[in-house]
C-alpha cells in the first residue's frame, strides 16, 4: 500500500470514529432530557390532585388540634386543588384564592392583592404548606377517613371534655324530680 492511500485510510477511519461519537453523544443527550421530563412529570402528578386540611401546626412545633376540631364542628373545611398546569386553588367558606404552583412553592395574592408565597414539601400524599413557621397539612382527599375532614361528624361532648353530656344528665335529673313532686 502506497503512503497516500495509508492516509486516506486513516483519514477515513478518524471520520467514521468522530461520527461514531458523535452518535453516542447525541443518544446520552436525548436520553437526559427524556429522563429528566420523565422526573419532572412523575413529582408534578403525586402532587396533581384534591386536599382536605387535616392538620396545623403552630411555630413551636405543637399540633393544634383543638383548633381543627372546633373547625370541623362548625362545618368549616379548607380546601386545596392542585391542578396539573401548575395552577390551583385554596376554598374557605365557599370562596376560592387561587394560585400557581412549582415543585416547591406556592405563589398567590391575598385579599389586598398583596403577592403570597408558601413554600410547600409533599409526601405520601401529604402536602404541608408552610409560613412563617406556622404549618397546615392537607391529605388527598382519597386518602382522608371521613372522621379526618370536615365533613365528618364530630362528638361536641367528647371535643369539650365530656361537659355538656354531664350538663345534661343534671338537667334530667331536676326534670325528673319535679315530675316525681
Amino acid at each position: 500500500m502506497s503512503e497516500g492511500t495509508k492516509t486516506t485510510v486513516k483519514k477515513v477511519e478518524k471520520k467514521k470514529t468522530g461520527l461514531i461519537i458523535g452518535i453516542i453523544v447525541a443518544i446520552v443527550a436525548i436520553i437526559a432530557v427524556v429522563v429528566g421530563i420523565v422526573l419532572v412529570n412523575i413529582n408534578k402528578d403525586s402532587v396533581v390532585g384534591s386536599y382536605v386540611l387535616t392538620g396545623m401546626i403552630d411555630k413551636d412545633g405543637k399540633e393544634s388540634a383543638e383548633s381543627l376540631a372546633m373547625m370541623k364542628a362548625f362545618g368549616i373545611t379548607i380546601t386545596l386543588e392542585m391542578k396539573e398546569d401548575g395552577t390551583g386553588y385554596m376554598e374557605t367558606y365557599g370562596q376560592k384564592t387561587e394560585f400557581t404552583w412549582d415543585d416547591k412553592t406556592i405563589k398567590g395574592k391575598d385579599d389586598d392583592g398583596t403577592e403570597q408565597s408558601m413554600n410547600y414539601t409533599y409526601s405520601d400524599g401529604k402536602l404541608t404548606l408552610e409560613q412563617e413557621g406556622e404549618k397546615m397539612v392537607f391529605t388527598k382527599k382519597e386518602l382522608v377517613k371521613e372522621d379526618e375532614s370536615g365533613s365528618g361528624s364530630v362528638d361536641l361532648n367528647n371535643m369539650f371534655g365530656g361537659e355538656e353530656e354531664e350538663n345534661a344528665d343534671a338537667d334530667a335529673d331536676a326534670d325528673a324530680g319535679t315530675q316525681e313532686e
